[in-house]
C-alpha cells in the first residue's frame, strides 16, 4: 500500500472507532436528567412539589444582614432561599451512571483500533484489510 492507501486506511479506522464508541455510549450510559429553574417554577406552581415541614426547612435559609441606600442605615434582615433546599426536587432528578462493562467494551474497541492501526503499518496490509471489514461489522 502507498501511503495515500495507508492514511485513508488509518482514518477509516477511526472513523469506525468513533461510530463504535457512540453506539457503546448509547447503549452503556444512562444520562442524568436535572431540572431547570424554569421547571422547577412550573413544578412549584402546579404544587408536584410542596413545601416540606418547619423541621425540614430549619437551617436550610439563611439570613444575612443587608444594608439598603435607600437613604437609610438601617440595616434589615433579607432571607436568601434556595430552591433545592425548601423544595426536594429528587424525585424529579435522576442522577447518570453507566452499566456494567462499559468501560471493558470501550477499551476492547479501542484495544482493537489501535492493533488495526498497527498491523496496517508495521505489518501485513491484508491482514489489516481483512480486520477493518471485521471491525466495522462489530455488533455492539
Amino acid at each position: 500500500m502507498n501511503q495515500q492507501q495507508i492514511k485513508y486506511a488509518v482514518n477509516r479506522i477511526k472513523e469506525v472507532k468513533e461510530i463504535l464508541l457512540k453506539k457503546v455510549d448509547k447503549k452503556y450510559v444512562i444520562p442524568s436528567t436535572n431540572v431547570t429553574n424554569t421547571e422547577k417554577y412550573d413544578l412549584i406552581q402546579t404544587g408536584k412539589v410542596k413545601l416540606p415541614s418547619i423541621k425540614y426547612i430549619t437551617g436550610k435559609i439563611r439570613i444575612v444582614k443587608q444594608q439598603y441606600s435607600y437613604n437609610s442605615n438601617e440595616d434589615h434582615d433579607v432571607i436568601y432561599p434556595s430552591w433545592d433546599k425548601l423544595f426536594k426536587f429528587s424525585k424529579f432528578q435522576k442522577k447518570g451512571y453507566t452499566k456494567k462493562g462499559y468501560i471493558a467494551k470501550r477499551n476492547s474497541i479501542q484495544k482493537k483500533a489501535t492493533d488495526l492501526i498497527d498491523d496496517l503499518i508495521l505489518g501485513d496490509a491484508k491482514k489489516a484489510l481483512q480486520g477493518i471489514a471485521k471491525f466495522e461489522n462489530t455488533v455492539i
